[in-house]
């Protein structure tokens, strides 16, 4: 299961933002050795710093900035658990003003001797 638990922004240039979200990822399994190898897995990955989240229908990406859990606990239905926080950024561009394109250019060539 994984849900948005925080959601910020930050300005950093005139041209985009930052977008910092954290995320609750929780893993369910039969015994608690079982969910903490999974959660050691999910860790690693993310820590490497080599994974990227690909945006739907976009060509751009969510970067991983960490990710840390705690201990496996028993659910009521008798399932085990463990709960992680994921961070993650995403730069956006802001909306531009569009200018209509200069559909022609005529150069005019000038030429400057010295006299003297």
């Amino acid at each position: 299961m994984v849900r948005m638990l925080t959601t910020d922004t930050e300005s950093e240039t005139a041209y985009h933002y930052r977008v910092d979200r954290t995320y609750q990822v929780v893993i369910y399994g039969a015994d608690s050795p079982t969910v903490i190898e999974r959660m050691d897995a999910v860790s690693r990955k993310i820590n490497d710093r080599t994974t990227l989240i690909p945006i739907a229908g976009n060509l751009r990406y969510i970067r991983t900035n960490g990710f840390g859990y705690g201990a496996a606990f028993r659910t009521e239905s008798g399932l085990w658990a463990c709960a992680g926080v994921l961070q993650t950024e995403v730069r956006e561009a802001r909306t531009q003003e569009q200018y209509d394109k200069i559909m022609h250019v005529y150069p005019r060539y000038e030429l400057r001797i010295p006299v003297g």
